[in-house]
């Protein structure tokens, strides 16, 4: 319920457009990071509109003027039947959570949170269908962005190969053999709608099997090459994804936290001539300069997880490549 409700003024530089500031105060459940707003005029049906709760997305406050917009489609599912062939899982809520919300606390010292599309069970159970139909809706939203911002794909949950090709597997219907799977699994070819989008991407693939990716999928990439895309597993081909020992997170997930929070500064640097991605340090950090790219953070991740695991569970890259990628800033050690 708004407490103060503004005039409707002419929108600055953008003819036909008008603007009004609306004070309420909130109380945020799971979008930590939106406020949904309902508006209805006489000329429209009802639009639902999403909005940074600190700022508006469709402009970077002056302050973070020189940063990258970062978007998070982040699924989750965990509710499996019982009665299917892949049984519920305990910690892929939190991970899908955790990501979502550690990407939002280290927001602005190098990127601004644009959108964000969040997909869990807990109400609902997710199938292809749904998937594919938000990340289409998601993909619609951001049509407008800059070559430089960021779009980050998170899964946690079941994955299973079908024929060569890995599915990520939804709660939704109840699966009971590979034909069913084949059909009614999700394909990275169904986020293909992020791939003509103008920006960059990452796939952050944290189920089973995820290393198992078709044939089909890896020229997916690499004709996307041009386009800034590449893909992080939790494993390697023919691996289980782990939970941690507490249960609480996945291993890969659980260690992508921990690099956020500082422990990945200095390792896997990039070198300054060759520009290849250096795997030289066998777990051990270099120079740390209180800053973490992406390359320092997926090479904690690579070097701790198998340690871990006692090397039953490596990740993997996909389009390694990509040193734009590679070299993007994270966030700032606190």
């Amino acid at each position: 319920v708004p407490e103060t409700t503004g005039k409707i003024e002419p929108y600055p530089g953008r003819p036909g457009w008008s603007q009004q500031t609306i004070t309420a105060q909130i109380r945020p459940r799971e979008d930590l990071n939106a406020v949904r707003i309902n508006s209805t005029t006489l000329a429209d049906s009802e639009k639902l509109y999403r909005t940074a709760a600190s700022y508006s997305q469709t402009q970077i406050p002056q302050n973070l003027s020189n940063t990258f917009r970062l978007h998070l489609i982040s699924i989750s599912c965990q509710d499996y039947p019982k009665d299917g062939v892949f049984p519920p899982l305990t910690q892929a809520k939190a991970d899908g959570d955790i990501v979502r919300d550690e990407l939002i606390k280290h927001s602005g010292a190098h990127y601004a949170i644009g959108h964000i599309l969040r997909l869990d069970d807990t109400n609902t159970k997710l199938n292809r269908s749904v998937i594919r139909n938000e990340v289409s809706r998601f993909s619609e939203k951001i049509g407008e962005v800059s070559p430089n911002d960021l779009v980050i794909v998170f899964l946690s949950g079941h994955g299973h190969v079908v024929q060569e090709s890995y599915r990520y597997v939804p709660s939704s219907p109840v699966f009971k053999n590979d034909q069913q799977l084949m059909q009614d699994g999700v394909c990275i070819s169904d986020f293909e709608p992020l791939f003509n989008i103008d920006c960059r991407r990452i796939f952050l693939v944290d189920t089973c099997r995820a290393g198992d990716i078709s044939e089909s999928v890896k020229r997916l990439f690499d004709e996307a090459r041009t386009k800034s895309m590449l893909m992080f597993s939790a494993t390697s081909q023919g691996q289980k994804a782990e939970e941690s020992r507490d249960g609480k997170l996945s291993v890969f997930t659980s260690y992508l936290v921990d690099g956020l929070n500082g422990a990945a500064d200095g390792y896997g640097e990039l070198h300054k001539v060759s520009n290849t991605f250096s795997t030289s340090r066998s777990g051990e950090a270099g120079i740390r300069d209180r800053v973490i790219e992406f390359a320092e953070l997926t090479k904690f991740i690579e070097t701790k997880v198998p340690l871990y695991t006692g090397r039953r569970q490596k990740p993997c890259f996909f389009n390694r490549q990509q040193e734009n990628l590679l070299r993007i800033k994270v966030c700032n050690v606190r």
